[in-house]
């Protein structure tokens, strides 16, 4: 199938995609992450919301690089490419490239996910039809089964950016009864490796006084901050006082 673009055709491509990207990302807000949607302009928007007919919602850290990545598994079809590339594809044969539309930026993988989650919600409640493959964007979810899979998709996130959000893993042994929290930027022990949370779970899982697998879960900032200290007397003057006083 690739031998039909020209290497002049992937190239205009290529270039439409990361401009769009790059705007998108702008459009957004700029910040670490963003939320998109990819929109066909050749079919109207039935409800008049957008300037075309929303078919995917994505998040990432690079739009333009995304976007680059989604017209080359497009061109390409290889074992990477999906129905939304397919689509994506047709549209490229027809002469236009999808509009790229930032809707949310966030300073956090942690965030962008909840938004993209629910942004995919909200356009599944609105009778949209979507081409993304995950299962909580393909049909509408209950509260409790949303919040259940936004904890699952957390394990996703690699160590790299969980560093930067400060989250760690509480494991607990249900056999031995003993808890630990790991902290991914801590260094790690020879031999250790793992690309997201998901990986550093399953390494870290047997529990090293009996050997069972550990429940795991991940903690957020505010969680795995030690507590702070007892007040003492001073503290407690400054409480009384009401202020800090040199």
């Amino acid at each position: 199938m690739s031998d039909q673009w020209t290497s002049s055709a992937q190239e205009y491509f290529k270039t439409i995609a990361r401009e769009r990207g790059t705007f998108a990302a702008w459009q957004a807000g700029a910040l670490n992450y963003t939320v998109y949607l990819l929109l066909d302009q050749e079919r109207p928007d039935p409800k008049g919301d957008f300037p075309g007919y929303p078919i995917y919602v994505g998040q990432s850290g690079n739009v333009p690089r995304r976007m680059a990545s989604h017209c080359r598994h497009a061109i390409k079809r290889d074992a990477e490419a999906t129905v939304l590339h397919e689509r994506i594809a047709g549209m490229m044969k027809a002469g236009y490239f999808p509009i790229v539309l930032g809707v949310a930026s966030a300073p956090t993988r942690t965030m962008t996910i909840l938004a993209e989650l629910l942004r995919t919600q909200d356009l599944l409640r609105a009778g949209y039809h979507l081409c993304n493959s995950l299962r909580e964007q393909k049909k509408l979810l209950t509260r409790d089964a949303l919040q259940r899979r936004y904890a699952s998709l957390r394990w996703s996130i690699y160590l790299s950016e969980a560093i930067k959000e400060g989250l760690k893993i509480r494991f607990h042994c249900r056999a031995c009864r003993k808890a630990e929290t790991w902290d991914p930027a801590m260094p790690a022990e020879e031999g250790f490796w793992a690309s997201n949370l998901a990986g550093a779970r399953w390494r870290l899982s047997p529990c090293p006084s009996c050997s069972r697998r550990r429940e795991a879960t991940i903690l957020d900032p505010i969680e795995s901050a030690p507590p702070p200290p007892p007040p003492g007397p001073r503290t407690m003057n400054m409480a009384k006082e009401g202020g800090h006083h040199a």
